[in-house]
């Protein structure tokens, strides 16, 4: 049976030149926008930091802000989700993210601080603040 076919269907291409006949695929970030789902239950296990920017990240991508400029209230409700129920833990994790530039706190006496992702981090993270869209909030 297969006596009978052509092999000749797809002649070989001896005097091709990449840049004319090819399409070429342009360099690519190969870790940009990949991402790994864990659920939360295993979020106690990781360090209070990665547990803010795991919760800021998922409001960010999944919230509607609480006040204008993409700032998020850290309330105890959102925090105990992603296992920060503890105040101190809390505020300790927040003010060593921002010490270090990567979000920023709006604090008030006696109310719970909005939070929000610096316009550099915002980048690094791939949310809400890094498109051209959201430069004006």
């Amino acid at each position: 049976m297969t006596e009978n076919l052509p092999w000749d269907l797809f002649p070989p291409q001896i005097n091709s030149d990449p840049k004319t006949d090819y399409e070429l695929i342009p360099f690519r970030d190969r870790q940009a926008g990949k991402f790994s789902k864990i659920p939360l239950s295993a979020s106690k296990y990781y360090p209070p930091t990665a547990r803010l920017l795991n919760m800021l990240v998922h409001l960010t991508t999944m919230a509607q802000p609480d006040k204008p400029g993409w700032w998020y209230k850290m309330t105890t409700g959102r925090s105990s989700d992603f296992h920060l129920s503890n105040k101190d833990i809390r505020y300790r994790a927040l003010s060593s993210l921002e010490t270090k530039g990567i979000i920023e706190v709006e604090r008030a006496m006696g109310k719970s601080p909005y939070v929000r992702f610096t316009p550099s981090a915002a980048k690094d993270f791939l949310v809400a603040g890094s498109q051209p869209k959201f430069k004006n909030l």
